[in-house]
This record gives structure tokens, sequence and C-alpha cells, in this order.
């Protein structure tokens, strides 16, 4: 190998220059070269700038963002003209409406009656009723985008019916408000809150309260 060749002799001479170096046909390409890989070495073994050494101690040292730790997982859903949201540890899944069996002497304003889910008879309730909610003028030109909710807790399993349903979202807890007046009177306690989500006003149900008036 010549050992007289100038500084940075791959930009000269070589792969990267004009191909002039005779040691080009026992390498092929610099990168197989010995004083390459030697000025490869040196590069990362360079002693590091004060100034680079400083800027990265300020980063290391500074104060961290934390993200958003206290998020709330919510199944948003309408019923009637009021837009709702459950806790998600309470749902279990979404359906197609289903055959809602009366119940005689039981079935009422509330208890519907019973609903065949995957084989099992749930009772079926009416959320709407349960929060007694205000009636809603009648869309009959609006296609129906009813389903199913099946919710559980404290291993007691209702279903009720939704007019639609949003889906799953995740939203601050900082984000709830307490209800105005006249919702908290209207659903007081099931409604212990509302929050904004895409230009709507959605209540937020407490699960313990909702369950109760499912059994009653």
């Amino acid at each position: 190998m010549n050992t007289e060749r100038p500084d940075k002799c791959w930009k000269l001479i070589g792969i990267f220059g004009d191909a002039s170096c005779p040691d080009l046909g026992a390498y092929v390409h610099c990168r197989h070269c010995p004083r390459y890989s030697e000025a490869g070495r040196r590069l990362f073994d360079r002693a590091i700038p004060s100034e680079f050494s400083a800027e990265w101690t300020r980063i290391v040292a500074s104060a961290k963002e934390t993200g958003q730790v206290n998020l709330l997982s919510l199944l948003i859903f309408r019923l009637r003209s009021e837009w709702l949201a459950l806790k998600t540890n309470c749902f279990r899944k979404a359906t197609d409406l289903q055959p809602i069996h009366s119940v005689p002497l039981k079935s009422g304003r509330v208890f519907l009656g019973l609903v065949n889910i995957d084989g099992e008879l749930l009772p079926c309730v009416s959320a709407t009723e349960a929060i007694n909610l205000p009636a809603a003028a009648a869309k009959p030109d609006e296609p129906s985008r009813a389903r199913l909710f099946v919710v559980v807790r404290a291993g007691q399993r209702f279903a009720f019916p939704v007019d639609e349903a949003l889906g799953v979202r995740q939203i601050p807890a900082a984000a709830v408000r307490p209800p105005p007046d006249t919702v908290a009177n209207a659903t007081s306690p099931i409604v212990t809150g509302v929050f904004e989500l895409a230009d709507l006003g959605i209540g937020l149900l407490d699960d313990a309260h909702l369950f109760q008036a499912f059994e009653r």
C-alpha cells in the first residue's frame, strides 16, 4: 500500500476523486482501505468540543415536560337529543337491536324485558327513562343508527338501547365541569359532569347511580 498519500486521499485520488490511486485495484473501494478506516476511527475518537458538552449538559438537566396522565376513557352515545358518556370499564359490547321479550307484571317504564345476547338472557332497560331525559322531537326522515349496549358493574349485567353510538374517546379529567343547574335538576345524581367534544356538549354519567336506577 502506498503510504505517501495526501490527507483525505479518497476525495482526491480515491473513489470520490479521480480514481488514480494505485491501490484501488486491490481494494476496489476506499471503504476497504486501512487508511480510510483509520480516518473514520480518528473522527469518532476526537475530543468532544466544550460547547457540545455544555449544550447537552443543559438539555439533560432541564425540566422535562410530562405527558397527559389523567385521562378518562369514555364511551360516547346519544339518547334522544342528548349526548352522554359512560366509563369504558363498564362497557362489554355493542350489537344490533334485538327483540325484547316482555315479562308479565314486571316490564314497565325502565325495565323493558329480557333480550337474548349470545345465548344469554339479560335484563333490557331504558336508560332514557332511568335518566329521565325529556322527550325529543321526532325526525322521521333520519336513518336509524340505534344500537344495543351491554354493560357490567359489580357482577350486574344489563342491556340498553341507544339512538346512536359515537364510540370510545379519551379526554382529560380536567375537561369535565359540574353540570348546569338545569341538567343537574333533571338527572341528578346520575349526570355528574359535562364536557365538550367536537362541538358537542356531553353529559358524564355516574355508573354507580345509573346501575342503581336500572335495578329499581
